[in-house]
């Protein structure tokens, strides 16, 4: 299959001319917000001679380079992609002259769930031609005629800095279970086998010398971890042990001496710590991070030496622990300069060039080029430059209490210069098990700049606070978690923040199911709520197969869809209608495999027919969340309009 038949628009760009950004003119609109980055993705060639970023018009997609050292250089478009049903995801540099891009597209082969496949491509931006590695790929299943194509193609497992043609990539032929590791030449797409496939190993994973080391399986329940001190051993299982039943410990990450690993464990506390476990004595060792209140996040390394410089964890924001001090010295000096929450994103192979990141929550994403050897850094770009000069929203954390005395964190961001009785947006995360952390977020400065308060519960069940309040949350969809969230905006109520009259509820995928229970559970409290991707119906999503894959897992965290179908039905929005009293507003991408579009198309044609005030949108193209932009500002766009109509002053018409 060519490329062209995939409809992949990639061609060079004969002039490439960049308007400056016109001086807004009141509010700012939805698009300063969510609009695609107009730069993202800087990376540098491994000499670090030369830059390539991507450039965004629209949903039309460029590549483009230029010299590194002279800040006043050109950029130079090298290819172009506007096919709607195809983004690029990443692009980095193989070699001084082939760059790889990542993109994501509908999966043609899906059936059932509908879920998103992906393809690698090779750029020369000398040349200006872009190949699809994979295109000779495709593999026949058993039993069917028809050919079946990899679906996943561009997991990159090690670039092999030293091999300029090759590099490792994870490999999931339909034909097999489990995960290969493949050998990939980036100038002809063919591959060589390196580690085969095994039921027994869900995932890879490959050290810094490019050694197929350990081996991961997480289905079902059951987590087990094989490993070997080298590339060439027999692997051993290390660990095994069910989700959720005992302390099991899980990979973290390869440390510098191969006889050693880095293994996730539990605290007595029950927090998550890191610790290395030494392959020949079998045994844990020295514990590198544990924290009483929080979780271990994850590990930052030096891409380059492969050198484990720090643990990164949340507490309000995130934190680093340092175990290297040269790391604690150079990002102290770029915090110093640059300021935000900073992240080291790529360097060349003699790390004198360095690409440096920075955000804060009342800073969006910017991009820096850094030379060790002066010890100079300066901007390249914001992702969202028009939001430079804009008066945006500093997050608090606070904690309250919920109604069974157990303290739960939360997030509040007040519009500017406003503090009492404020009309709020209930921002609820999805997961459930994920949290907020005090970050750049453009949905909470988009409603702050419209005049709401953002107000964002990390309810029990969230991640990060350990395993007793993760816990706390299984098997409490719309009965504790949806009281957490209650009882905070009750608690804002009684600390005069927020008016009782003006309050909406909204969120996306599992904050969507949060947003249309509070409306079923507490319809006084709500004046207005919104949902996106989220589920209705909780027995819908158990009890059918084809849209639903992981019952196993979430038997003990959601429910059975048959031993607790009565319990599941009263916590479900869609058996609930008659009791909402707000008007919803719903929106879902047609192409969702995680949670399927029949889920918010019920619920509004449930609404309808109670004759309850509702209003649908459905978004062609879009999977579980947005990846064009004209629908993203299309969504957000009418989000807010929904809010300013349904939260207006009693005494004030709605604009």
């Amino acid at each position: 299959m060519a490329a062209t038949q995939l409809g992949v628009a990639l061609a060079l760009l004969a002039a490439f001319a960049f308007g400056a950004a016109a001086e807004p003119v009141g509010p700012l609109p939805a698009s300063a917000f969510f609009a695609n980055p107009t730069f993202s993705s800087p990376r540098l060639s491994p000499d670090g001679k030369r830059l390539a970023v991507l450039h965004a018009r629209g949903d039309l997609q460029v590549v483009l380079v230029r010299a590194t050292g002279d800040p006043s250089a050109h950029w130079t478009p090298a290819a172009k992609l506007e096919d709607p049903e195809l983004r690029f995801s990443w692009l980095e540099w193989k070699s001084a002259r082939c760059i790889l891009l990542g993109a994501e597209m509908r999966n043609p082969d899906s059936v059932g769930v509908r879920s998103r496949a992906s393809r690698l491509f090779a750029l020369d931006p000398d040349q200006r031609t872009v190949t699809w590695l994979g295109h000779a790929w495709p593999t026949k299943q058993a039993g069917m005629r028809s050919e079946v194509e990899v679906q996943i193609q561009d997991r990159v497992l090690h670039w092999l800095p030293a091999d300029p043609q090759h590099v490792l990539i994870a490999y999931r032929d339909p034909t097999e279970q489990g995960e290969s590791v493949r050998q990939l030449n980036v100038e002809s797409g063919s591959l060589s086998l390196v580690k085969g496939a095994t039921r027994d190993v869900f995932e890879w994973k490959v050290d810094h010398e490019g050694r197929v080391r350990a081996g991961e399986d997480y289905r079902l329940r059951r987590y087990s971890l094989w490993a070997r001190p080298d590339g060439e051993s027999d692997f051993e299982k290390i660990q095994e042990h069910d989700f959720f039943e005992g302390n099991g410990a899980s990979f973290a990450g390869f440390a510098e001496q191969p006889h050693e690993l880095y293994l996730f464990r539990r605290s007595e506390g029950g927090r998550a710590t890191i610790a290395r476990w030494d392959l020949v004595k079998r045994a844990f060792g020295a514990t590198l991070f544990s924290h009483a209140q929080f979780d271990a996040g994850w590990l930052e390394r030096d891409e380059v030496t492969g050198k484990t410089l720090a643990v990164v964890y949340a507490t309000d924001g995130l934190s680093r622990h340092f175990l290297d001090e040269e790391a604690k010295r150079e990002y102290a000096a770029l915090e110093k300069v640059i300021g935000g929450w900073i992240t080291i994103e790529d360097q060349s192979l003699d790390r004198r060039f360095v690409i440096v990141s920075a955000s804060s929550d009342t800073r969006p994403t910017s991009h820096h080029l850094y030379d060790r050897s002066k010890r100079e850094a300066h901007e390249l770009f914001s992702e969202h430059p028009q939001l430079s000069a804009a008066p945006l929203s500093a997050w608090s954390a606070l904690r309250y209490p919920a109604r069974d005395g157990a303290e739960i964190p939360a997030y509040l961001a007040l519009p500017p210069g406003a503090e009492r009785r404020l009309p709020v947006i209930v921002l609820v995360h999805g997961g459930p098990s994920l949290r907020v952390v005090r970050a750049w977020d453009p949905e909470v400065q988009f409603f702050a700049s419209r005049g709401f308060a953002v107000f964002q519960p990390n309810f029990r069940g969230s991640d990060g606070y350990g395993q007793a309040f993760r816990e706390a949350g299984y098997r409490q969809w719309g009965l504790a978690m949806q009281d957490d969230v209650t009882d905070g905006v009750r608690w804002l109520i009684e600390q005069g923040i927020a008016d009782p009259q003006r309050i909406g509820i909204y969120g996306a995928s599992y904050g969507g199911y949060a947003a249309l229970m509070g409306l079923v559970k507490t319809p006084e409290l709500f004046r207005a709520g919104a949902s996106y991707a989220g589920i209705a119906s909780i027995p819908l999503m158990l009890a059918d197969d084809e849209w639903y894959m992981f019952d196993e897992y979430n038997k003990p965290t959601v429910g059975g869809g048959w031993d607790d179908r009565e319990r599941l039905a009263e916590t479900s929005p869609l058996e609930s209608v008659g009791r909402i009293s707000a008007p919803v507003l719903l929106g879902h991408g047609e192409n969702d495999p995680s949670v399927h579009v029949k889920q918010s198309q019920k619920m509004a044609e449930a609404l309808r027919e109670a004759g309850k005030t509702v209003e649908y949108l459905e978004f062609e193209h879009e999977a579980h969340g947005f990846l064009l932009e004209a629908n993203r500002i299309r969504w957000y766009e009418r989000l807010a309009a929904f809010f300013a109509e349904h939260l207006a002053p009693p005494e004030a018409p709605a604009p």
